[in-house]
């Protein structure tokens, strides 16, 4: 079985760090340790939560920090202090055992702050103690680190089909990893800080680690937090000899591996023989790979739909109970952004993990590399980002020694005068520093994702103006996004339901005589254009553009400075298209000015809460503004229009004003109209059916 003995294990803990952790602790390191806690954590049996002890510190502040500091200096403390509640979290909506329930325990305060700083003593020291094979809870450390290196190991084992040796993989299931461990186990690892890694069985060779090209270093295990993946050769004798090091690793630590659920995988290239010897010595069950290993599948194939399809199985599973129907536009776009993938974090680093160009640039380095043959689908995706990676990193030359190359002694002649090139070649380089690749652009010279989104979008065709405004709009979500949509052209407008074969009519729901395109409805529409006139807005001239260019004239770069109210007419258009939409699906059309004036409201009130030095449309509406611009002048009154009737407080008292107006859903004609007074009181209003000819302007005139 073998033994666990602490002096077998070399110390990696110096004096000068052991006296470090063993100082006196500092009242500071107590509200440190106090302050870093979320205020609304759960408290335990005292039922004290931190933002009590937080909100009352310069009250209890120093009977607190005395109390903490007289433990932890005494290592002791009141045995209720180590009290807890447990409580049992469900893992499945209707739990039927005990196993289906994991339990967790509620701590006082107080405990939590003596262990806080314990833990903030001890964290510098972790990196040199946990082994480099361990990715979880470390600064720098990554779960996508084991992930790459998981997937390009799992592509190596499955196509290896040539050579005597095989490999095996072997995915490990340990029962309750958090729930069973020794402590005298913990006590004994923590005396001997660490395992040597001279003394392991890799390195006495009685386990050999898989290596994925020559020069590369071996893969023996992954871990990460209590998933573990082992790598070995696929034959008996270091099969035996991985069991023996998990019987050991199970008597002493207290954990359990669960072999029913933990499965392994070979190379192709192992005989079937070997592999059923090896599943039944370990006791687990054989599998094509690993599967997913760490929420994320370990081999990738050409059916790509295939592999990826838990992605849609798991949102389904997640959003499932939701009704989308009550969700607003931007509700809804925040559900698809949840979909949106991770992508791989600094790849090219963790590859060099396997062998710094040891698989696919072993004579370059990630800057010249090239795909290569038989790339992994790992490496196909990082390989998308080097002309990203090239058009931002530059080296630093320091010694010169690791960087290929030196002064081109007629390019500096070409480029400078002859004094100015001899002293260029005269500069020497830095004896003291390493050469090393930067990012420009960051004074750290380090890479992040903002750099890239900006670098890429330098690298792409420029975007114009307007698609950048869109977003920088102060108004609704759902505003911006249907301006995104109605600049896209994929608003359901006829013209486009048409083209996707769907067999209706193309004549617009508001007028009756056109076809409906984009810029029809929202703008050249005999309706469209009343309402512009009532809102009397500053808007450019609708005739003779297409809806991009009318949008690019009161919002791209040209008209910074043209005194549009830009919120506002996204605001109309959205009203414009809603009204659309309501004559569509009700039969009913707004006319202009209850349009104008429920947009009114919509406008104020939502200026009021979310932008409050927005301008707000006046109550009266004000005189059209001079043109700013001869180039895009102000929308006439159409000499096709009707007079659009306004309502005047200097009218006699008991005057009342009527509103009419008719439209076809299809070709069944309908009216409405109503009744306010001098002052734009509301007095009546009624709508029905009409019958009449086909004919829009007969219509109207029916309706009066």
């Amino acid at each position: 079985m073998g033994t666990f003995e602490v002096d077998t294990l070399s110390p990696r803990v110096t004096r000068a760090q052991n006296h470090d952790l063993l100082r006196p602790f500092e009242p500071a390191e107590v509200k440190h340790a106090l302050f870093a806690m979320g205020k609304d954590k759960s408290p335990g049996p005292d039922g004290m939560n931190p933002e009590f002890y937080q909100s009352l510190w310069d009250l209890i502040g120093k009977e607190f920090t005395d109390f903490v500091l007289a433990c932890l200096s005494q290592s002791s403390f009141p045995p209720e202090l180590n009290d807890a509640n447990i409580v049992l979290i469900p893992k499945k909506a209707a739990p039927e055992l005990v196993t289906d329930l994991r339990p967790i325990a509620l701590c006082n305060v107080v405990y939590k702050v003596m262990a806080k700083m314990i833990d903030n003593r001890m964290k510098p020291l972790l990196d040199g103690i946990v082994s480099e094979s361990h990715s979880a809870f470390l600064p720098s450390r990554l779960i996508s680190d084991n992930i790459l290196i998981a997937s390009e190991v799992g592509h190596y084992l499955r196509r290896k089909q040539l050579g005597q040796v095989g490999w095996a993989a072997l995915k490990l299931d340990k029962a309750k990893a958090y729930d069973r461990m020794e402590w005298r186990f913990v006590e004994r690892m923590l005396l001997g800080l660490g395992f040597d890694a001279k003394r392991d069985a890799q390195a006495k060779g009685q386990i050999h680690g898989c290596r994925v090209a020559r020069g590369a270093p071996p893969i023996s295990h992954l871990f990460f937090a209590d998933d573990s993946l082992l790598f070995f050769k696929a034959n008996m004798q270091e099969t035996m000899e991985v069991k023996r090091c998990l019987e050991v690793y199970e008597q002493y630590s207290g954990q359990s591996v669960n072999f029913h659920k933990s499965n392994i995988s070979f190379s192709r290239n192992t005989a079937l023989l070997d592999r059923d010897a090896i599943a039944m010595g370990l006791g687990v069950e054989q599998a094509e790979d690993f599967g997913k290993y760490l929420g994320l599948p370990s081999v990738v194939g050409r059916n790509m739909k295939f592999f990826f399809s838990y992605v849609e199985k798991k949102r389904r599973q997640r959003f499932g109970s939701w009704n989308k129907r009550l969700l607003s536009m931007a509700g809804k776009e925040i559900d698809e952004q949840i979909l949106v993938g991770k992508e791989y974090h600094s790849g090219w680093d963790t590859l060099d993990g396997l062998g710094k160009d040891a698989r696919y640039y072993r004579d370059t380095t990630f800057y010249e590399a090239s795909l290569g043959g038989n790339p992994s689908y790992v490496w196909r995706s990082i390989m998308v980002s080097q002309n990203l990676i090239r058009s931002g990193c530059r080296r630093r030359i320091g010694n010169g020694r690791t960087t290929k190359g030196r002064w081109s002694h007629e390019l500096v002649s070409q480029l400078f005068d002859p004094r100015d090139a001899e002293l260029i070649l005269q500069i020497p380089v830095s004896i003291n520093f390493k050469d090393d690749w930067f990012w420009k652009g960051d004074i750290r010279g380090q890479y992040t994702v903002k750099d890239g989104y900006r670098c890429q979008g330098e690298l792409s065709t420029t975007p114009d103006a307007v698609w950048n405004n869109i977003w920088k709009l102060r108004v609704p979500p759902k505003w911006r996004i249907f301006l995104w949509k109605a600049l896209s052209n994929i608003l359901p407008t006829i013209t486009n339901l048409v083209r996707r074969r769907v067999e209706i009519p193309n004549i617009c729901p508001a007028c009756g005589d056109y076809e409906e395109d984009i810029m029809h409805i929202l703008c050249t529409c005999i309706y469209a254009r009343r309402v512009w006139n009532v809102s009397r807005l500053l808007i450019p001239n609708v005739d003779g553009y297409d809806f991009m260019q009318w949008v690019e004239a009161w919002l791209g770069s040209s008209a910074i400075s043209a005194g549009f109210l830009k919120e506002q007419i996204c605001g109309i258009l959205y009203e414009i298209w809603r009204a659309r939409n309501m004559a569509v699906w009700n039969s009913l059309l707004p006319t202009p000015s209850h349009l104008c004036h429920a947009f009114h409201g919509i406008w104020t009130a939502w200026s009021l809460i979310n932008s409050p030095a927005a301008t707000v449309v006046p109550d009266a509406p004000p005189e059209p503004a001079a043109p700013l611009d001869p180039a895009a002048p102000l929308v006439p009154p159409a000499s096709l229009l009707p007079p659009v009737p306004e309502v005047s407080t200097s009218l006699p008292l008991g005057v009342v004003s009527c509103y009419a107006d008719a439209g076809f859903h299809g070709t069944s004609p309908s009216f409405g109209f109503y009744v306010c007074s001098a002052q734009g009181g509301f007095l009546a209003a009624a709508n029905g059916p009409l019958i009449c000819p086909y004919d829009p302007l007969l219509a109207e005139a029916m309706a009066i």
